[in-house]
């Protein structure tokens, strides 16, 4: 959570100028909507284990292992922009160079592919092959927006996401620590990338490529780092890169699933060495314009210990294997090396990116890359457009509801009112009837007592004269 804050406000550290807090913000949201899939996992395995500790959450099987599994690849997928979780990396370019060489290499990007090496003995091979599935189709993805990308910044951005869709191959792979080799790797070779560029971009005062034509010449010992820097990434010997690569290659022909993982592996390397070749002819190519930076050296110096170390850490790699008890794959089911396809498709890749220009290379597919690949994914396509689609349904959902609160209401109303006539003009009126013939039969039998004795005995004497005057006439009748 602190990386992400601090990540936040590192890239909107250019907050006046416009779209870096739109920019910062979206960087924001997505690597905290994926910090969702991690909490999740982390629930599911602590509930299945019933501990919190590492070594024994690893333990954890069954179909609890498999959903926290996938529950993590959701996680990763939001830190390490793959996709279709890609587009906020190319975005978070708003911020400084700097901001953007420490948030490639070592920080918040990498976060997703160090959680995976960390978990993947812990997963099962279900979802280890989806893991190196949807680093194989990153890997492809994001170097085609890297080769269409008019942007030198973005490109490289693009390139972040690309390589470490190479690392989930290599966990896909099985071989975990073949993508810890190559996260160490990128980690120079990607700093060393963005400080050249940041250098560029003082040079001419833009990131545009087409600005940035013939930059290298204006600065020829930054634009020799930035080369050197480039072919390590693209995997050329004797570079960190390319054993790193190689490492991963090995890792995805020694695979079960080879024929799925391997050509995916090999399609990312050779991506990789065109769209840095593209980019280096861009760069060398085209008029000088030498205009004086401020503090140049500082600049360089920095360049020259990244790039230093992205070409000579390859050589400490054995080293690091013995440290760590790395065990990478010997044996590889084809008749070559993997170094030799690997250094094909390195090769490969440099020269189609230097002869050919990216228009040819692409074709019909150079307005999609250079959008993005918006089916491929993206916040918008992924995250927004379903949330504002649920937000609407639930929105009608709660009109619907609520009309049909108000007509109970109003039925009610309307019962309690029928009611309350009834009562008054039925069931009041009828007993307020009764009470009024009463008191007029009351009152008129009350008429007849007035109170003087007289009177009273001569109504007595006249009743019963005519009570015996109708006995007789009875008597006399029948």
């Amino acid at each position: 959570e602190i990386i992400g804050l601090s990540s936040y406000l590192l890239i909107g550290f250019w907050y006046c100028q416009p779209g870096v807090t739109s920019a910062a913000t979206r960087a924001f949201l997505v690597t905290r909507s994926a910090d969702l899939g991690l909490y999740i996992a982390v629930f599911i395995l602590i509930a299945s284990a019933g501990s919190s500790d590492i070594a024994t959450t690893l333990n954890t099987g069954g179909n609890a292992a498999i959903v926290a599994g996938f529950f993590l690849l959701v996680a990763a997928m939001g830190k390490s922009a793959q996709t279709p979780l890609h587009d906020w990396l190319q975005r978070a370019m708003a911020g400084p160079a700097p901001v953007s060489a420490l948030l490639h290499s070592a920080t918040l990007v990498a976060a997703g592919a160090i959680l995976l090496i960390r978990v993947a003995p812990m997963l099962p091979p279900e979802v280890l092959l989806v893991i190196g599935l949807v680093g194989g189709v990153t890997t492809v993805v994001a170097g085609l927006i890297a080769l269409g990308e008019r942007d030198l910044k973005r490109l490289t951005a693009a390139s972040t996401s690309s390589q470490y869709g190479l690392m989930l191959v290599a966990v896909g792979a099985g071989v975990p620590l073949a993508a810890l080799l190559h996260l160490i790797a990128h980690a120079t070779i990607k700093s060393g990338l963005f400080l050249g560029a940041g250098v560029f971009q003082h040079s001419r005062n833009s990131t545009k490529l087409a600005d940035l034509q013939g930059v290298g010449r204006d600065r020829p010992r930054v634009f020799f780092g930035y080369t050197l820097a480039a072919l390590a990434l693209a995997g050329i010997p004797p570079t960190s890169g390319f054993f790193s690569k190689e490492a991963i290659i090995a890792a995805s022909l020694a695979s079960p699933n080879a024929l799925l993982l391997a050509p995916l592996a090999l399609a990312g390397t050779l991506l990789t060495g065109a769209y840095m070749a593209r980019a280096l002819r861009i760069l060398w190519h085209g008029s000088r314009e030498n205009h004086k930076i401020v503090g140049l050296y500082w600049m360089g110096a920095g360049l020259a210990g990244l790039v230093t170390l992205a070409v000579i850490l390859g050589v400490t790699f054995p080293a690091i294997e013995t440290l760590l008890n790395i065990r990478l794959p010997e044996n590889t089911p084809t008749r070559f090396p993997p170094e030799i396809f690997g250094l094909g498709a390195a090769v490969g890749g440099l020269m189609l990116g230097w002869f050919v220009t990216a228009r040819r290379l692409l074709g019909p597919l150079l307005p999609w890359a250079q959008q993005g690949f918006t089916i491929a994914g993206g916040f918008d396509n992924l995250m927004v457009r379903p949330a504002i689609a649920i937000a609407r349904g639930c929105e009608r959902l709660e009109r619907i509801l609520y009309a049909g609160v108000l007509a109970v209401g109003r039925l009610g109303l309307d019962i309690g009112r029928a009611v309350r006539r009834n009562d008054e003009q039925g069931i009041d009126g009828l007993i307020f009837s009764l009470v009024r013939n009463t008191v007029e039969l009351g009152s008129r039998a009350r008429s007849l007592q007035s109170g003087l004795i007289h009177r009273e005995m001569a109504i007595t004497v006249v009743g019963t004269v005519f009570i015996l005057t109708a006995l007789l006439l009875a008597l006399l009748v029948y």
